[in-house]
């Protein structure tokens, strides 16, 4: 919502205020201010008029105008081609300053330039720049521009919350700043002067659909003229974020902007007899103001007449009843429309408008009667004509007097604050919220606009923002000392989810149940298997040995959604025959699977092919965060894991899982077109030697000096033969020396130029000294020791 300051001074005296202050008091009341802009007062820009009109004798498009203030004339060369003898015209003077532009004595084309007659455009107004900005007849000479045409204001967009629709007008806002700043509210009257001549002669309204409209009245205005509104509406409604269209439609959304009331304006000329508020037919069609056709169903409210629609109710009125240019009777509608059949219309035709946006949210159907008075009077004063005697239609809604009593003891009680009952009272009262005490008591009298207060928890918000909740002392919270105590199992648990959540990973929970024969792809021993006795179906007969089947089902599925990153897992039980007795042995198991690339595709992020050392990546953190390291080896005789992409993942050397990428036959097998990483260990082994670490650590701490010396990195790339691991590599490359105290692979590589069946592997190596500074003198030998290391073991050379 977009507010001039001008406009909103109009109602509260904030003279005092700078823009700031009144943003920032707002925005701490709830009222968020997201920030403003102004519109630069202009210096020596002057209202005009176009006294004579001469040819320029050395330039076809240009003329020369003699233009007056009211005390001067003024020479000025003009190349508009719509300027005209008679017109008033913005004229800067010598000495202006238009944006970049400052104002000088002139000559174009040989002849005397003593100023500018100015489009909208250069007056910062609109970018309509096709000709001079023209005035209306009766605008006074030599008036200040800014003045005329709003210029001098700063406007500030609010971010209103859905749940305060009066804050979606300047009134609205005018209320809040009025509590805030403890000033008095100047509202304008609304009251209508009206003809003898009686509406009900031309025109009926009849609503069939009470429910859905409970509140429709139509005023009849008679000899209207079409013309552009006045400048100070017009500067108004930009400032709003309002196109001006012409006089009838600009008052309409100019009360709209300032009371939230919405209003439509008919062309009595295209309406057949009556008003008619009614559910649409199916399949009826409407051409509205948008110039699109949208098709009705027998769920939407409509404004009809006898043959046809004339409008969607609450969202936009049809293009075949509005307001042309010979229009001279017009029809003003002013209803209350139910929030949620405006919202289901709004959403099922894909159309929004200003309109329906307040409606949606619930308008103040207390002031709807009043506003149609209101409207009607100001298009009078406006556009001319009469008001019509009366206004057809009815109000069916019961509006009942909501009062809410509250206490000023448990309002303190729930604030935590010490206010005075006639602090509060007062403060109520300032938001329009009429109260009256009665000993701790507080009665409210709730008004229409204000349907988000219904309980004493509201008051009590209400006194809280506009006190300041800066002011609510703080004081430490009562709680007790217990130590709420969790097993391991539910610590270590929450753990490693947060930490895989935080890595983009997504939770899954799947059925511990699945069938024999899929089972059977992953696991070959059936003696592991336990069967159900009594089991939903045959695919979900068996216990599951492993979790990342599952995950795999689920990548799949996601996968054919259209995802592009995929990234699960799960933190369930496992359940292992033992072979001796009917009871199975679980296990809680930790599984991973990845996808597709790292991330959504972007075009900041370019999709990364997915790699076992993502993967790998993950796992670390996991158990990292237990201060507990895996160790990777080379994975023997695993049918369903690439045998040159996986591991054995080993904790304190006992063996707790795998990790890898699935075998091309078994990618083959389900029909998957994607490489697909996944990891599995048991859980419940972590824990055991992550709690054991733990118990030991408190009695036997250790800790290790940190060198004061820089480290030094070296990079070695080497080629080894395809089923050489890096792992292998790295614990060879670490038993070389003591001072080497990291290894990381940082990039591996096959294909041309490195010969079928060979790979590159890429090591990063730190050197870390904690007696002395390392030199090459120093890591030259150390590196030779760990190239022949490398190619007595593994075979390894340098690239």
């Amino acid at each position: 919502m977009n507010v001039s300051i001008n406009w909103l001074k109009e109602y509260i005296d904030l003279n005092d205020k700078s823009v700031k202050e009144i943003a920032d008091g707002l925005t701490l009341a709830g009222l968020e201010a997201e920030g403003f802009y102004e519109i630069s007062a202009l210096s020596n820009v002057v209202t005009a008029k176009v006294i004579k009109l001469e040819k320029h004798p050395n330039a076809d498009k240009l003329r020369i105008c003699i233009v007056t203030d009211g005390k001067e004339n003024y020479q000025v060369v003009c190349g508009a081609p719509n300027v005209a003898a008679g017109q008033i015209v913005p004229f800067a003077k010598i000495g202006a300053v238009l944006g970049d532009i400052k104002i000088k004595e002139a000559k174009l084309r040989g002849v005397d330039s003593f100023g500018m007659i100015c489009s909208e455009r250069e007056l910062g107004l609109t970018d309509e720049h096709n000709g001079i900005m023209v005035l209306p007849e009766d605008t006074p000479l030599g008036a200040d521009i800014n003045s005329i045409a709003g210029t001098g204001d700063t406007i500030v967009e609010f971010n209103a919350t859905p749940n305060r629709p009066d804050w979606l007008s300047v009134i609205g806002i005018a209320r809040e700043a009025a509590a805030v700043f403890q000033r008095p509210l100047k509202l304008p009257e609304c009251s209508t002067a009206e003809s003898s001549e009686n509406v009900y002669d031309l025109i009926r309204v009849d609503i069939e659909e009470k429910e859905k409209c409970p509140i429709y009245f139509a005023r009849i205005i008679k000899g209207v003229k079409i013309a552009p509104s006045p400048l100070w509406m017009q500067a108004k409604l930009r400032a709003a974020g309002v196109r001006p269209i012409n006089n009838i439609v600009d008052v309409t959304n100019y009360i709209l902007m300032e009371w939230g009331q919405p209003l439509h304006a008919f062309d009595i000329r295209n309406i057949d007899k009556s008003i008619i508020v009614r559910n649409a037919f199916d399949n009826e069609k409407i051409t509205a103001l948008d110039g699109k056709e949208y098709t009705l169903n027998k769920d939407m409210l409509v404004i009809a007449d006898i043959s046809k629609p004339l409008a969607i109710a609450g969202i936009m009125g049809g293009e075949y009843t509005s307001v042309m240019s010979d229009t001279d009777t017009v029809v003003l509608e002013c209803a209350y429309f139910e929030p949620s059949v405006v919202r289901k219309t709004s959403k099922k035709l894909g159309l929004t408008s200003d309109s329906s946006y307040r409606y949606e949210r619930g308008i103040d159907y207390g002031a709807t009667e009043k506003l149609a008075d209101y409207a009607a009077n100001l298009i009078a004063e406006i556009c001319g004509g009469k008001v019509l005697k009366g206004k057809v239609g009815s109000n069916n809604l019961k509006i009942e007097e909501r009062n809410v009593t509250s206490s000023c003891s448990r309002i303190n009680k729930l604030l935590g604050s010490n206010y005075n009952i006639e602090d509060m009272k007062n403060i109520l009262n300032s938001l329009s919220i009429k109260t009256e005490t009665d000993g701790d008591k507080l009665i409210s009298h709730i008004p229409t606009f204000r349907n988000d207060v219904a309980l004493e928890c509201d008051i009590a918000e209400e006194v809280a923002r506009i006190m300041g909740y800066d002011k609510i002392s703080c004081t430490m919270p009562k709680m007790d000392n217990e130590i709420d105590i969790q097993s391991p199992k539910v610590r270590y648990s929450r753990t490693a989810r947060n930490v895989l959540e935080n890595l983009g990973y997504n939770e899954v929970l799947n059925f511990s149940f699945s069938g024999a024969e899929y089972l059977s792809i992953f696991d070959t021993n059936e003696e592991h298997f336990v069967k159900l006795l009594n089991p939903i179906s045959q695919d979900m007969a068996w216990m599951r040995t492993y979790i990342f089947p599952s995950i795999i089902k689920n990548m799949q599925t996601n996968k054919n959604m259209g995802y592009s990153s995929i990234k699960l897992f799960e933190l369930s039980n496992v359940y292992i025959s033992n072979g001796k007795s009917n009871l199975a042995q679980e296990k809680l198991h930790l599984s991973l699977g990845v996808m597709g690339s790292y991330y959504d595709d972007t075009w900041i992020n370019m999709p990364k092919l997915d790699t076992f050392y993502y993967l790998k990546g993950a796992l670390d953190n996991v158990l990292c965060k237990f201060d507990m390291a895996a160790e990777y080896i080379r994975l023997e005789d695993c049918h369903f894991l690439h045998p040159g992409k996986s591991a054995s993942v080993l904790i304190n050397g006992k063996y707790a899982g795998f990790i890898g990428a699935l075998h091309p036959d078994i990618l083959e097998k389900l029909d998957i077109k994607n490489d697909c990483y996944v990891a599995e260990i048991d859980f419940s082994l972590l824990i055991d030697e992550a709690y054991n670490k733990n118990e030991a650590s408190k009695s036997s701490m250790r800790y290790t000096k940190f060198s004061r010396y820089p480290s030094i990195q070296r990079d070695l790339a080497l080629i080894v033969k395809s089923r050489v691991s890096a792992a292998d590599l790295i614990n060879t490359v670490k038993s070389i020396s003591p001072i080497i105290t990291d290894t990381v692979v940082f990039d591996v590589f096959e294909g041309k130029p490195i010969n079928f069946g060979y790979k590159s592997i890429a090591i990063r190596i730190t050197f870390t000294d904690i007696e002395k500074t390392l030199r090459d003198d120093d890591i030259n030998p150390i590196i030779d020791n760990i190239l022949k290391a490398l190619e007595k073991e593994h075979g390894a050379v340098l690239r």
